[in-house]
């Protein structure tokens, strides 16, 4: 059970991020077209982005230090979220 959990908090989802950093899902989409950050595509419906690879977009963007504090604490809410689910079930 501890493993599921984390392997999903080394991914997050196109919402989670869009989310996280306090972006539209269509900016998300225009940042992955412009290959301005990394994703895996599991099918037209499906992808995922890594945890390295957000930090990685947010260490070479010009964006400013509350949206890189705003993903940090984003990522810590959806872990526990996601540990809290795994326990209860």
């Amino acid at each position: 059970m501890r493993l599921d959990v984390d392997i999903k908090s080394e991914f997050f989802t196109s919402r989670e991020v869009a989310d996280g950093l306090g972006i539209s899902l269509r900016t998300l989409k225009n940042y992955r077209d412009e290959g301005r950050i990394q994703y895996h595509k599991f099918s037209p419906r499906r992808i995922v982005y890594a945890k390295q690879h957000i930090w990685a977009f947010l260490q070479t963007t010009h964006c400013s230090f509350y949206m890189k504090e705003m993903f940090y604490q984003y990522e810590a809410h959806t872990y526990m979220q996601r540990l809290h689910k795994s326990v209860s079930t």
